[in-house]
């Protein structure tokens, strides 16, 4: 009569046997197998339309201010973005702080101006900006060569 042995690799029995020793220690604190919590991902932001304003300028004229509040804690993100009919005229926006009183593009000159979407070409202007808590302005500019008519939407995403 012949036996057959079979040999069985001394890795494979030590990682057997860790694995056993593993499964042992864990279950014998009594609290059964560990379980982590559910990951909960943060919310989405979400954008809401602060304002859907339009606009009539003559050829290098500037608008009266759009004031927005924000409120509450913590930073958001502006964006405002200005629409016009003719390619040919070149429209933009300024964000400033509350305290710029602007009536021209020269007296804007002094303001505080904390973004802007002045680009000859771009249409439409848009500006994003993060700011928190306070009173800002947005004000549209016409530099032509022809009067022109728009839209301004503002938003603020937190």
């Amino acid at each position: 009569m012949t036996t057959l042995t079979r040999r069985v690799p001394f890795g494979a029995v030590s990682s057997l046997l860790g694995a056993l020793a593993l499964a042992l220690t864990l279950t014998a604190c009594g609290e059964g197998p560990i379980t982590l919590p559910p990951v909960t991902p943060p919310p989405a932001p979400v954008r809401t339309v602060i304002g859907n304003f339009t606009f009539a300028l003559g050829l290098f004229e500037l608008s009266q201010p759009v004031e927005i509040t924000i409120s509450g804690t913590g930073n958001g993100t502006v964006d405002a973005t200005a629409q016009w009919t003719f390619a040919s005229n070149d429209v933009d926006l300024f964000l400033t702080d509350r305290s710029c009183a602007a009536t021209s593009i020269i007296s804007l000159q002094a303001c505080n101006v904390l973004a802007r979407a002045d680009s000859v070409t771009s249409k439409p202007e848009v500006i994003r900006q993060s700011l928190g808590a306070g009173v800002y302005r947005v004000y549209v500019h016409n530099f032509g060569p022809d009067a022109e008519a728009g839209t301004l939407i503002i938003g603020f995403t937190r």
